[in-house]
């Protein structure tokens, strides 16, 4: 199995020719996830896009020699930045100047002087796009190379099958077996690749979902007809769009982690209460969001064997897929007690509950009860799996309860005590 390629770090480009400008420049954006490329000139910016790609590039218009623009105008011509988000820099912008700017396809303009909180949210809204865009394109292929792997095994199966049937048609008190094994095969190939088209269609919907919230405000905000107050919206949509993809794709890699088996655990001593109340406190906006009522119930407990992060992630998981789908007015309740010597979580919720046909697929990767793009409720399915893979690596348990549909759920994690 191929695992995710790691992530290259992103860079940014600051090119202006007074070296106190790129300074303060370069202390604005200290801190961001990039690394800060400097160039004095448009020629030396040039040099700089041959080594290699760059997240977004600020580009100062007046700059002796070879002004911004011109600068623009050769970075286009070059693959490394061809569609490298262009901000230029200049004390005054007029029409003209605009216009010839948008054709050249800079993004945007920022005035001089800076405000350094709409530099940083600007650049940081080009470096998330990045980042996701990477990202994304190597989830993407590590999906692909895994679904042709898998392709090719179901063929070398059917193969060895073929060959079955036609040694064993002799038989005839065997033909029966052999035909409704086959079925079976046939079946279990069509049910993956049933899934395997309707995850990829999920997925696409819920990655495109963000990016045209993100894309819609960004339109919105190069018009710069916007007040104060809905710039301010804009860039808190845009920023909670962002961090919504960010998660889908850290379940994604996730998943790819325990694929190839590269998830590690951290080993330690771990509260169990401590870790249940850190989950509640980061996942109660979200259900007062949602007009659900958290009720905690825990127990003081001795400590467990394991990693509090991913410990946290199990019940943080476990809280979101009963946020998600129980309605306004609803409860959940939090346990934590000490049973049979084993340390027993629990989340219970007043939600649509579990239908008795798929309770047994609760923890399956890539399931979910309705698959559909159409579904009410949003999400890769990818949640409950984790949970499970992250339990069995702490040699404990996980259990799903429900009634019916309508009636509620409950997941239930047991933990050996160390």
């Amino acid at each position: 199995m191929h695992g995710t390629p790691t992530a290259p770090r992103a860079r940014i480009l600051i090119v202006d020719d007074l070296p106190e400008k790129r300074l303060v420049y370069g202390a604005i954006l200290e801190g961001i996830e990039a690394d800060l490329v400097m160039a004095a000139s448009g020629e030396e910016a040039l040099k700089r896009v041959l080594e290699g790609e760059f997240a977004v590039i600020l580009l100062d218009v007046n700059m002796p020699g070879m002004d911004g623009l011109e600068t623009a105008a050769l970075l286009r011509q070059h693959r490394n930045a061809r569609h490298t988000p262009i901000i230029l820099v200049t004390a005054q912008a007029d029409d003209v100047q605009s216009a010839r700017g948008y054709e050249l396809g800079v993004v945007d303009y920022i005035q001089v002087p800076i405000v350094a909180p709409v530099m940083r949210a600007k650049v940081g809204v080009f470096l998330d796009l990045f980042l996701t865009r990477a990202a994304l394109a190597r989830a993407n292929q590590d999906l692909e190379s895994r679904v042709e792997e898998r392709t090719a095994e179901l063929l070398r199966s059917n193969e060895r099958l073929q060959a079955e049937i036609e040694e064993r048609l002799r038989a005839e008190n065997e033909r029966e077996e052999l035909l409704v094994r086959e079925r079976q095969l046939r079946g279990q190939a069509e049910e993956l690749s049933r899934l395997k088209d309707e995850f990829l269609a999920t997925m696409s919907h819920e990655l495109r979902t963000p990016l045209n919230a993100i894309f819609g405000w960004i339109t919105l905000l190069r018009t710069r007809r916007l007040d104060e107050a809905t710039q301010a919206r804009a860039l808190e949509t845009i920023e909670r769009n962002a961090r919504a993809q960010r998660r889908l794709i850290e379940d994604l890699l996730d998943v790819a982690r325990v694929v190839t088996g590269k998830i590690t655990l951290e080993l330690g001593n771990v509260e169990p209460l401590r870790v249940v109340e850190s989950a509640i406190a980061t996942m109660q906006p979200a259900a007062q969001t949602k007009e659900v009522r958290i009720v905690p119930a825990l127990e003081p407990t001795p400590a467990v064997r394991g990693d509090s992060a991913r410990l946290q992630q199990i019940v943080c998981n476990l809280l979101s897929n009963a946020i998600k789908f129980t309605p306004a007015g609803g409860r959940i309740d939090v346990k934590l007690a000490l049973r049979d010597e084993r340390v027993e979580i629990s989340v219970t919720d007043t939600g649509q509950g579990i239908k008795p046909e798929f309770l047994p697929h609760v923890f399956e990767r890539f399931r979910q009860e309705d698959g559909s793009i159409s579904r009410r409720h949003g999400g890769l399915g990818l949640g409950l799996a984790i949970v499970r893979h992250l339990v069995d690596l702490h040699s404990g348990g996980v259990e799903a309860q429900s009634d019916g549909e309508g009636l509620g759920s409950r997941f239930i994690v047991r933990l050996p005590l160390r």
